[in-house]
């Protein structure tokens, strides 16, 4: 058996795909051939994914970026070929290659609500409640080692969150990481990246001086990359 995956699917593949999900659709009404226009949308745009064994599609993932976020959009295996390992290294080789691309985290929500536990087995997890309001169910996971939460006392410079709209410091920050950057550089050794909303309030200081201080939708462009999370890679000084 050779098992393989595929960051350049051909129109084959596409075809084969195309092939099980209607028959998939017929017997069971099941599946994602209701889909199909996405689904080829993303092969004609290069983003399709496709898993081959023996050269013959038996399971695909498409995506699309949003700056460093990657959003999953669909991703199956042929009823045939499932519990059998092979959604389990399509998804592993493919976070590996969105890292190599730059994606930091990928994300998405369950459709059907019933995939969720299998996308969890996958070290997905939920999103605050207050962070996205809507029924869905949605999910994410960070592909990247992070920064760790900093919990001393001592006033160095730091990134701080608050889970809320706090302009006057009332009350003290949520989360905070110190800055530990690359030798020379601007950029961190580890990222931080942290679920937020975008009216959470983010502030970068130095001691006891407060450099910047926003809601997130605000905070400098170069140190976030908006969406559901504050993604911070590289800081002035």
């Amino acid at each position: 058996m050779n098992l393989k995956v595929l960051f350049n699917p051909t129109q084959q593949h596409f075809e084969e795909i195309k092939k099980w999900l209607q028959e998939e659709d017929n017997s069971s009404n099941e599946g994602f051939f209701c889909q199909i226009d996405t689904i080829e949308n993303s092969y004609r745009k290069n983003r399709l994914i496709v898993i081959v064994k023996d050269d013959v599609a038996i399971g695909f993932l498409s995506y699309y970026y949003y700056n460093r976020i990657v959003n999953i959009e669909i991703a199956e295996v042929k009823p045939n070929e499932r519990k059998k390992g092979y959604c389990k290294k399509l998804l592993q080789l493919s976070f590996s290659w969105f890292v190599k691309k730059g994606a930091l985290v990928a994300q998405l929500f369950c459709a059907p609500a019933s995939s969720e536990k299998i996308w969890k087995r996958m070290g997905f997890i939920n999103f605050p409640d207050e962070i996205i309001k809507e029924p869905r169910i949605y999910l994410y996971r960070i592909l990247v080692g992070i920064a760790d939460f900093y919990t001393y006392k001592n006033e160095i410079e730091l990134i701080e969150l608050w889970d809320i709209e706090d302009y006057q410091n009332e009350v003290p920050p949520k989360w905070r990481w110190e800055i530990k950057r690359q030798e020379k550089l601007n950029k961190l050794i580890n990222p931080i990246i942290h679920p937020c909303s975008d009216e959470w309030s983010v502030a970068h200081k130095i001691g006891s001086e407060i450099r910047e201080k926003r809601i997130m939708k605000y905070f400098d462009m170069k140190k976030h990359d908006g969406g559901y999370f504050l993604i911070v890679t590289e800081l002035e000084r």
